[in-house]
C-alpha cells in the first residue's frame, strides 16, 4: 500500500455520535512543523499498521493520534444579543 493510498480522506464525522477514531501523522521535527493527518482509522490496530507501513516506506517516524473528545459549536447561554 502506498503512502497516497493511506492518506485518502475518510468519511466526515456524524453529528450526535461519539466519533472515536485514530489518525497517523509524521513526528514533528521542529516547533514550527505542521502535522496534517488526512485519514481516520476505526481501530488502533489499523492505525498501527498504517504507521508501520508509512515508516517503512518513508524512513520517517510516525505517531498515532487518538480522539479524546469531540467538541461541537453550541450557543453560549450566557452570551447576550444572540436571540
Amino acid at each position: 500500500m502506498s503512502a497516497n493510498q493511506l492518506f485518502q480522506p475518510s468519511a466526515k464525522p456524524q453529528p450526535g455520535k461519539l466519533n472515536h477514531f485514530f489518525m497517523v501523522c509524521r513526528v514533528p521535527r521542529t516547533q514550527w512543523s505542521v502535522t496534517e493527518p488526512k485519514h481516520r482509522y476505526p481501530t488502533r490496530a489499523d492505525a498501527e499498521t498504517a504507521a508501520r507501513n508509512l515508516a517503512r516506506q518513508t524512513g520517517e517516524s510516525f505517531v498515532i493520534l487518538e480522539t479524546v473528545a469531540v467538541v461541537t459549536p453550541a450557543p453560549d447561554p450566557t452570551a447576550k444579543g444572540l436571540l
